[in-house]
């Protein structure tokens, strides 16, 4: 049977769940890079746009600028593929509540410096993944609210239980 290296990741996660906090962070930096390479994109196509309208289309700095914006479209695309393994490698089910926590901040400062329109479909993907990550939130904090009451049930119960027993014996 073999495995594709996606699959191996995830794996490695389920074994070694000490792993999914460098998940987290490659993660988190590769949302910055993300944030940071759309910026440069929209200056690079900003000054583009000031060269084409004085004329300077055929300028060796137009061309060399279009290939600087060649070239970080590119890395953002990796970058974006980059996100989107770590994403699929890391099981929410997983994770703790603070690693919950942290994955919920990198999808939000993620969706906010995507464009909606510009990326529609990466967009939505991110906003379900946030979405699933938020109820994930929700069940992990419902499981730890009804273990309190569960304890807070016993420590009420078990004065009473020692009465009982006494009083039967």
């Amino acid at each position: 049977m073999s495995f594709s290296s996606e699959e191996i990741a995830k794996i490695h996660v389920v074994i070694n769940s000490g792993d999914i906090p460098d998940f987290s962070e490659k993660m988190r930096d590769a949302a910055k890079s993300v944030s940071q390479l759309q910026e440069e994109i929209q200056q690079t196509q900003k000054d583009l746009g000031i060269l084409a309208a004085r004329g300077d289309q055929n300028s060796e700095n137009f061309k060399i600028m279009q290939k600087h914006l060649s070239t970080l479209q590119t890395r953002l695309k990796n970058t974006n593929k980059e996100m989107k393994y770590y994403t699929e490698s890391i099981d929410i089910n997983l994770m703790s509540s603070n690693q919950l926590n942290a994955r919920s901040k990198v999808l939000t400062n993620t969706l906010n410096a995507l464009s909606k329109e510009a990326e529609p479909d990466r967009w939505n993907e991110l906003n379900n993944e946030l979405i699933k990550v938020r109820r994930r939130m929700d069940e992990v904090r419902v499981g730890a609210l009804g273990c309190e009451l569960l304890s807070n049930f016993v420590s009420l119960i078990r004065p009473c239980a020692s009465q009982v027993t006494a009083s039967v014996l």
